[in-house]
């Protein structure tokens, strides 16, 4: 974050991507030469994460001409730079947590149903996270633009980052959605067995799964981008508050009151639509309060007397 808040967002793709490798190679020596199962998955896993780390703080010792430099003597905790930093980082993380604890409530009420039902919602997650980890980046994006230009009190370019983060991120959404969708079969086989004799009915559970999540999260995606651009301004309680409500507080209602009358797979997932758009314009508004009220107020550099 650190790194890509700075413009350099090369460095933690490329210490990723060794992180990534490693682990496969890792993986397959560890359980099939040394035949460690599930731990050899586990120190291939960790031992992935530290190279990665590695990388990254070799890399901000080494910028020692950088604002941002790592330098290990002179680490301390300065008070007034820690409060800003948990002012927004804790709304994010109890937010991020009310979602998990929300999704425990959908998983209850999915596992009423056959099992092979609970393999394809395993599965569809699986396939659909390759589309909700691209999206979720337009968060960090917008967040970091904002932010900087804010800083710098360039509002048109705050306009200018905010309308091409919605640009790409919408593109995304739609297009990657759809091909999802129309190769959702072989995707679905990747993770079953040739001989799997309930295979025909995960195909279709999980078919059913994503034609309801894949073109849905088009709506996600907004919601990411108008998030990364209230944090990116200072305001993350608002953002928090309107996710738990749109999000949290109505999929509880929806799972516990609404979804029974339904009953079936398709009433259950609706809630991920139908949540994300009410977010979606409790974000909206909000946006729009807070261009007025802080992007239309700043004066630019050359404008400052």
């Amino acid at each position: 974050s650190t790194l890509r808040s700075v413009g350099d967002s090369k460095t933690p793709f490329y210490a990723l991507t060794a992180s990534g490798i490693t682990n496969v190679i890792l993986n397959l020596v560890f359980v099939i030469l040394f035949r460690l199962s599930i731990f050899g998955v586990a120190i291939a896993t960790v031992v992935s994460h530290f190279l990665s780390a590695s990388v990254v703080i070799y890399t901000l010792i080494k910028r020692k001409s950088e604002p941002y430099s790592l330098n290990l003597r002179k680490l301390s905790i300065d008070k007034g730079t820690m409060i800003r930093i948990l002012r927004l980082g804790v709304p994010a993380a109890i937010q991020g947590a009310l979602f998990g604890i929300t999704n425990l409530f959908l998983i209850a009420a999915l596992n009423r149903f056959p099992t092979t039902v609970v393999s394809a919602r395993t599965i569809a997650t699986n396939v659909d996270i390759l589309l909700s980890t691209a999206i979720n980046t337009y968060l960090h994006v917008t967040m970091t633009f904002t932010g900087q230009n804010y800083g710098a009190k360039k509002p048109d370019r705050i306009k200018k980052s905010l309308l091409y983060a919605l640009i790409q991120v919408i593109t995304i959404g739609v297009v990657v959605g759809q091909v999802m969708l129309l190769f959702y079969e072989p995707l679905v086989n990747m993770y079953l067995a040739l001989d799997d004799p309930n295979r025909a009915e995960v195909l279709v559970a999980a078919k059913e799964i994503m034609t309801v999540m894949l073109p849905s999260y088009v709506i996600g995606a907004i919601n990411e981008a108008l998030s990364g651009f209230l944090r990116g301004l200072g305001k993350s309680v608002l953002p928090m508050i309107v996710s738990i409500g749109g999000i949290c507080v109505f999929r509880l209602i929806w799972i516990n009151f609404i979804y029974p009358s339904f009953g079936t797979l398709t009433g259950l997932y609706l809630v991920y639509p139908i949540s994300w758009t009410l977010t979606g314009l409790g974000l909206m508004a909000m946006s729009i309060f807070a261009w007025r009220k802080k992007v239309s107020a700043i004066k630019a550099p050359d404008e400052i007397k």
